[in-house]
């Protein structure tokens, strides 16, 4: 479902190499959800899309110093 995550999958990270992350899984949620509310019609995203943008810039734009 929509709007949390469950319980077995925090349960799966604990028990994961610390090396793994489940940034890239709550991300790829985030992204399913916002397109579920795009594609029905219906709802709306409860959250901060600007707190999701910043951090989407954070971790994604990190060029350095690039000659066009």
């Amino acid at each position: 479902a929509l709007e949390y995550v469950d319980e077995a999958v925090t349960d799966l990270f604990n028990r994961l190499d610390k090396r793994v992350t489940p940034v890239p899984t709550i991300f790829t949620e985030t992204f399913r959800s916002l397109s579920e509310c795009r594609n029905t019609g219906e709802g709306r995203f409860i959250g901060c899309a600007h707190l999701l943008l910043v951090w989407v810039h954070s971790h994604f734009w990190k060029v350095d110093k690039v000659s066009y």
